[in-house]
């Protein structure tokens, strides 16, 4: 569907540089395309909507119920901020783990710090 094109069948335009719906391949190249018009009628068999602005009545079935979200934050700041914690690194580790007596240590849990450099198991 083509703004502009006020019909509500297809038809072919003469595009060029500038226009939706087409991306010139050389300098000045102009090509004929089959395009849709702007005008929706009974042959559309999918209309993809996006809401900008709630109304005063809600519409059944898409504003009246609210779905909960499946999946937390990823950002480490946004995780703080979802569970009120603080920049501690004591509040993020449950246990350490020596590996055979070595200086390298792994945490078992989240780690939430940017800089760190140690290897982390969940």
């Amino acid at each position: 569907m083509k703004q502009g094109v006020l019909t509500h069948g297809r038809v072919r335009l003469l595009l060029s540089k500038g226009h939706s719906c087409y991306r010139p391949r050389r300098t000045g190249e102009r090509k004929r395309k089959s395009v849709r018009g702007c005008i929706v009628d009974a042959n559309l068999s999918v209309l993809n909507l996006v809401i900008i602005r709630k109304g005063e009545k809600d519409i059944p079935g898409l504003t009246d119920s609210t779905v909960p979200r499946c999946l937390g934050p990823k950002r480490a700041s946004r995780i703080r901020k979802l569970f009120n914690l603080i920049l501690l690194r004591k509040c993020y580790f449950r246990n350490r783990l020596n590996l055979r007596a070595s200086e390298i240590s792994t945490f078992v849990g989240m780690s939430l710090d940017r800089n760190d450099n140690r290897v982390c198991l969940v």
